[in-house]
Formats: structure tokens, sequence, C-alpha cells
């Protein structure tokens, strides 16, 4: 009977949950207990025995464990081909997270994540099992914003670099120019974008992201 469970949990729909922070742990799980069948773990150890006990379908993941790193769990998910569609949720905007989130074809965003946006991502993929080509999806969306809104080029690379989680600081210095030139190039990406904050235009960028890959099925 017990293998008969297991069995039955394995082809189950499944998120794998992977976070130390009790709170957030709590919220995430409430808010997707209607989505799919949510697993939890707040160690890498308890991460790294879960894993091949389900087919995962979504992995949401803190890079942050406390006797581990949360990237090398979505390495080892991936282990036998890609890993599944994954969130890794990041306490600030930080470039080598972001990177290495990429590399692995993970999406990175920072806490708060917007609960519309996980529940979509983890949505799409329970659906449609979507390509985990990520950026390819990103980059033509980038293509879209810059023409429906008429961007400049300046505006199209301090958009790409606040999407892949450059700061003000590190995007003036990646491009040569100085604070203020960067403050202007965002106020103006902000103006024509309608968007409150470049946090706010960066999450809904990705969301679009999202729906055009479930479009596309």
């Amino acid at each position: 009977m017990l293998d008969d469970a297991m069995d039955m949990h394995a082809v189950s729909p499944a998120v794998l949950l992977v976070e130390d922070d009790p709170l957030v742990l709590r919220a995430l799980t409430r808010l997707l207990a209607p989505v799919a069948g949510v697993e939890t773990a707040a160690t890498f150890a308890e991460a790294v025995r879960l894993l091949p006990r389900a087919r995962w379908t979504t992995l949401i993941v803190d890079p942050g464990l406390p006797d581990g790193d949360g990237f090398e769990v979505v390495r080892l998910a991936g282990s036998g081909g890609a890993p599944p569609p994954t969130i890794v949720l990041t306490g600030r905007h930080d470039r080598a997270a972001v990177n290495r989130a990429s590399a692995l074809g993970a999406v990175c965003v920072v806490k708060p994540a917007p609960d519309s946006f996980v529940t979509t991502y983890v949505q799409r993929a329970l659906r449609s099992q979507w390509p985990r080509r990520g950026a390819d999806r990103v980059e033509s969306t980038v293509a879209e914003w810059t023409e429906r809104y008429r961007l400049t080029e300046s505006e199209r690379r301090v958009l790409v670099l606040l999407i892949q989680g450059y700061t003000r600081e590190q995007i003036a210095e990646a491009r040569g120019h100085g604070l203020a030139t960067t403050r202007k190039h965002i106020e103006n990406l902000l103006a024509k974008t309608s968007d409150a904050a470049a946090s706010a235009a960066v999450i809904r960028l990705l969301k679009e992201a999202l729906a055009r890959d479930a479009s596309s099925i």
C-alpha cells in the first residue's frame, strides 16, 4: 500500500517549496494550496531528500538555505535533464543570483514575490509543462515592449539590465553613464510604460512572457 501511495504521489502535479523562513513558507503554502499539491522543505538536506520522491512540476527555492546552496537543489532537480520550471526567491536584487538562475533556466524574483505572479507561473507549469527557455520568451517580450512603447535603445538596454537584477548604480557602471543619466532613462521608461516603479515594470513584463508562452501552445 505504501508503494502504491508513493507511485500515485509521484505522478501527481506537485510543487516543491524550499524556504527556511517559516512565515514565507506558510504564506506560499497557503497561496498555492488551491492550485497544486505542495511539499515543503526548510533545509537543503530536506530538499535533497524530497527530490526523488515526486515528479516535481515546479520548484520554488530560496538560494540562501542554512545548510547549503539552494541553486544546487535546482541543479540536482535537473540532473536527468533540464530542471522543472523554477522560481528562485532572493532577498534583494542580486546580479550574481540572477545570472545563476538564468543559467539553470529559472526565473529570479525578489521577495516578497507578488501572489499573482507566483500563482500564474505555477498554473502555467501545471497546465502546459511549457518549454524552459525563459530567456527567449523574455527577449521576445522586450522586443514587443520596445515597439509598443517606442523605447529608445538606451531605455531598452536599461530595461534588460533591470530584468537581470541590476541596481541603478550597477546599471550606471555597466553602461558607463552617470547615475543621474541612468535615473533619467528609468524615469523616461516608466513614463512610457505607465508603471509606478521599475520593479513593477519588470514583474509585468515577466508575466507577459509567461502569457506569451501559454498562447503559443
